[in-house]
């Protein structure tokens, strides 16, 4: 996997925002991104995607009916493996932070979900799951953006978290001048599927998670400087080689990247447009 290098000059250098940074008031925000991060041991892993697929994503469904939720995925790292990362399955739910009208309770939404079933099989099968699986992380991202071509979101995904080294404003300057074009452009060419940006603040910390859809990890790890300078080079024809060296350099300067993962997509569903 040495060509996962590759991976980290996409990811580094290409990232898609549109419109301006939404407050973090969820009063005010109409979707809050929230990734959560698991760890399953070896012997659950294929009970634990059967309850993820076969029990709650139909009750997410229903949430997405009710509008509460507008998509839901299910990912199994690829890359890195073992001891070198505490997760090997991460979520991403696309909630509505905002009260819906006439939304029905959890276990209305539940028994719908699974009709044929008594509430006490409900609450079993949804407590079996949780068991198979130890929680490490949860993060609640305002986003940045949200993309896609189409509901196909790729086989796979590249996911990355770094930290911001300047002010969210700044930080969504640079990239909407500079990552939007070449993440539209590989989009065009069909090279990505989906993409999302979301960030997390704290007190002393501003954390930015990028996520790309992909149909090929060939395609991706076959990525090299010299692709990704042509495709930068087509998304921004007005600007000299030296002058996108020099905007590209700026932006890579904004954060610092802390992680890098490949992913493999299990499942998901998106509510219906």
């Amino acid at each position: 996997m040495k060509k996962l290098t590759s991976i980290l000059i996409f990811v580094g250098l290409a990232i898609s925002v549109s419109g301006q940074a939404q407050s973090q008031d969820n009063n005010e925000q109409k979707l809050v991104i929230n990734i959560d991060l698991f760890n399953v041991k070896d012997e659950n892993r294929s009970a634990y995607e059967k309850g993820e697929t076969g029990v709650w994503k139909q009750y997410h469904q229903e949430k997405m009916k009710d509008g509460q939720m507008f998509g839901w995925a299910l990912y199994r790292v690829a890359f890195p493996a073992g001891s070198e990362t505490d997760f090997n399955y991460l979520t991403v739910n696309f909630r509505n932070p905002n009260p819906v009208a006439n939304a029905r309770n959890n276990e209305s939404q539940w028994q719908a979900a699974h009709p044929t079933l008594d509430s006490d099989k409900i609450s079993e099968l949804a407590s079996d799951l949780v068991k198979l699986r130890k929680a490490v992380g949860s993060m609640p991202l305002a986003p940045f953006d949200v993309s896609s071509q189409s509901s196909d979101v790729g086989k796979y995904a590249i996911f990355s978290r770094s930290k911001l080294k300047v002010s969210v404003k700044d930080f969504h300057k640079a990239l909407s001048t500079v990552s939007m074009p070449i993440v539209k452009h590989a989009m065009e060419v069909n090279f990505v599927k989906a993409h999302l940006a979301g960030y997390h603040s704290t007190e002393d910390t501003i954390t930015v998670i990028r996520g790309f859809g992909i149909d090929s990890a060939d395609k991706v790890l076959d990525f090299n400087q010299e692709d990704f300078a042509s495709m930068a080079a087509k998304a921004h024809e007005s600007l000299n080689p030296e002058e996108l060296n020099k905007a590209v350099t700026a932006f890579r300067s904004t954060f610092e990247e802390q992680m890098n993962i490949l992913t493999i997509l299990v499942d998901s569903a998106f509510a219906e447009q």
